[in-house]
């Protein structure tokens, strides 16, 4: 074997990283159960009341971004371990916000008003001719 490869294979950095990788594999799986149930509570929330809940949606946005951030970890995109290693994730990281802002929004087709008909212009008759 090259010394390269086995000085690679007994660095301790890259076993510990495995067991990040792991242990954050696990807390992945959790995070999707409790995405789920958010899911689940936003749905009645919409029947129950008319509307989603504005403080679910936050909790539910800061998820997304914690599941982003794992994944980001585990397949060696970011160095930065994510919570509880860090500082929860409220906010996008810049790159992702990034491509939302730039792609244009569509408008809900329940608030559109339907263009409105311009008014008819009187019609014009032709004269008689007499014979």
């Amino acid at each position: 074997m090259d010394n390269a490869f086995k000085d690679r294979l007994a660095a301790k950095e890259t076993w510990v990283r495995l067991a990040q990788i792991v242990l954050f594999a696990v807390i992945f799986y959790i995070v999707m159960i409790v995405a789920a149930g958010v899911a689940v509570l936003q749905f009645v929330t919409k029947l129950v009341a008319g509307a989603a809940n504005v403080r679910l949606q936050s909790f539910g946005r800061s998820l997304g971004v914690y599941l982003y951030q794992i994944v980001s970890f585990a397949c060696f995109h970011s160095d930065t371990m994510p919570y509880p290693f860090a500082a929860w994730p409220w906010e996008m990281p810049d790159e992702r916000r990034a491509i939302e802002t730039t792609a244009p929004l569509a408008e809900p087709a329940a608030e559109k008003e339907p263009p409105k008909a311009k008014p008819a212009a009187p019609k014009r008759r032709a004269p008689r001719k007499e014979a």
